[in-house]
């Protein structure tokens, strides 16, 4: 949802921005961005806003930064591939850092770009670049399909089929390294293709195998014998009340209460029970 509350979706088929009021004032309508009219790829993966309230989508060719109008007037978009050093222009996550760093996790591995940063004191000027991280520099596995900043400003990577990598960040007397979480260490699946940190700062992570919930020192997993209605977990969102909601591939979403889940599928008026993403608007309605 951006600044105005539009609502964004990504398709297969572009990216389609719902218009709750049109500009001229009229009734609520779908607006369709496509290669058309400068998105880098048909395929959008991921949509985020960042704190400038600019809109980042990750696509098949690459990532497009959204200003509603360029300088010549008309709608623009910004792009970044491969040509500007992004690791690879699949792009299927993004992440904002607290200092405005954005995170790009791709299927060859993750890319950092300073471009955005919101560290306005500075003796030169900034010079923009990308920082990549594949499994040469240490992440568990190259095809990112999640990212999450957790309190102490490291990054959690989710990937397709070898568990987390943590990046610890470079600190004074440190240098940056990867710390990598799978099976063997307790997590339910290594196919990992969704992080949420909840309201008490506990990271959730949702797999192909069931939900894992981090506590700093273990794992506890949560599968279909206790309450999920799929393993197969695709989107998670904690609402403004503290329930979590897990959305998933076939079964429908699940509510969980922090006691008992309760699962919502076609036959309660879901409009299809493969569920990949999960909004919660400015009104509280859940998306």
């Amino acid at each position: 949802e951006d600044e105005t509350g539009n609502v964004w979706f990504g398709t297969n088929n572009g990216v389609f921005c719902y218009e709750r009021q049109s500009k001229d004032g009229g009734k609520a309508r779908f607006i369709n961005f496509t290669v058309k009219e400068g998105l880098a790829g048909n395929e959008v993966y991921c949509i985020i806003k960042d704190k400038k309230g600019k809109i980042w989508l990750g696509t098949n060719g690459g990532v497009s930064c959204y200003d509603e109008y360029s300088k010549e007037g008309n709608v623009g978009f910004k792009n970044f591939t491969s040509e500007q050093g992004l690791v690879s222009n699949k792009v299927k996550s993004i992440l904002e850092d607290k200092t405005g760093n954005l995170w790009f996790g791709t299927d060859e591995g993750a890319s950092c770009y300073n471009g955005n940063n919101l560290q306005a004191m500075r003796s030169e000027p900034l010079v923009k670049t990308f920082t990549n991280f594949t499994e040469k520099e240490g992440l568990s596995n190259n095809k990112v399909s999640c990212m999450l900043e957790d309190e102490a400003s490291n990054i959690w990577f989710g990937t397709d089929d070898n568990g987390l990598s943590l990046y610890q960040i470079p600190q004074e007397g440190r240098e940056g390294c990867f710390i990598n979480f799978t099976e063997q260490e307790g997590l339910v699946d290594n196919r990992v293709s969704c992080i949420l940190k909840d309201n008490t700062n506990n990271l959730l992570f949702g797999t192909l195998g069931g939900v894992c919930i981090y506590y700093g020192k273990y794992f506890k997993n949560f599968t279909e014998k206790e309450g999920l209605a799929s393993k197969n977990i695709f989107c998670m969102l904690e609402d403004k009340a503290g329930l979590l909601w897990f959305g998933t591939y076939g079964n429908g979403v699940c509510c969980f209460d922090k006691k008992v889940f309760t699962n919502f599928t076609t036959k309660e008026g879901l409009i299809d029970d493969k569920v990949f993403s999960i909004l919660e608007d400015k009104t509280g309605k859940i998306w």
